[in-house]
């Protein structure tokens, strides 16, 4: 029952793909309809033209109801089958078109989950070209698989790597310490620059009077023992 709902939820998508079980479960509902249509017109029976025409117009309307439904569940079935969804034109062709379009939505899926995920739309590609595309894909990704030389090479390149990276740390570290110590010369530096200024400006001070020799080399010597 939920694939026959799910053929009217999904009755604008023609670019999908629809499972085997999908299409001819849906068929099957259809069928029902049909039976069903002609218990309901059997009140009619009597006149077998009154009957030919309940049965028909109640089939008409549930076919224009169905036409759009059917005609995209038809395009996913071929899609899912590896086809172009155009295949659904040959039910034109009646008789051969139709019985050869029957053939192709008897017939499994043309791809599996994976082939599915690399390529959605799944027209023109049999199972096997995209397996191979997928494999091709995997193989600039991961290296070949059958290729020892190229496994070999790059556990090489991880071990090294492994062993490099201490050394890395060790050089980080020590660029680390040495940007430290640049540091504190430079802030040495400026401190004793610092000092020196405030030294000349007591000393003008001195020569000008305004400060005695002992005041002088108090203030010098705490300028000195200054951190």
């Amino acid at each position: 029952m939920k694939e026959y709902f799910q053929m009217f939820a999904r009755a604008f998508d023609f670019k999908g793909r629809s499972t085997i079980r999908e299409f001819w479960l849906a068929m099957l509902f259809n069928l029902v309809a049909d039976v069903f249509f002609a218990l309901i017109a059997l009140p009619f029976i009597g006149d077998l033209n009154i009957y030919l025409i309940a049965y028909e117009s109640l089939t008409a309307l549930y076919g224009f109801l169905v036409f759009v439904p059917m005609l995209s569940l038809a395009t996913r079935r071929l899609r899912d089958t590896g086809r172009s969804g155009w295949n659904v034109l040959l039910a034109l062709f009646f008789p051969i078109g139709f019985v050869i379009l029957i053939v192709y939505l008897c017939q499994p899926s043309g791809f599996g989950v994976k082939a599915w995920v690399a390529n959605p739309d799944g027209e023109g590609k049999t199972f096997e070209q995209l397996k191979k595309e997928i494999e091709e894909q995997n193989a600039q990704t991961y290296g070949d698989p059958n290729d020892i030389t190229d496994v070999d090479y790059k556990i090489d390149k991880s071990e090294q790597k492994e062993q490099k990276q201490p050394e890395k740390l060790e050089q980080q570290k020590d660029t680390n310490d040495t940007g430290n110590l640049e540091h504190q010369k430079m802030l040495e530096q400026k401190k004793m620059e610092y000092k020196k200024k405030r030294i000349a400006e007591l000393e003008s001070l001195k020569q000008e009077g305004k400060i005695s020799d002992e005041e002088y080399s108090e203030m010098v010597s705490k300028i000195l023992n200054e951190k």
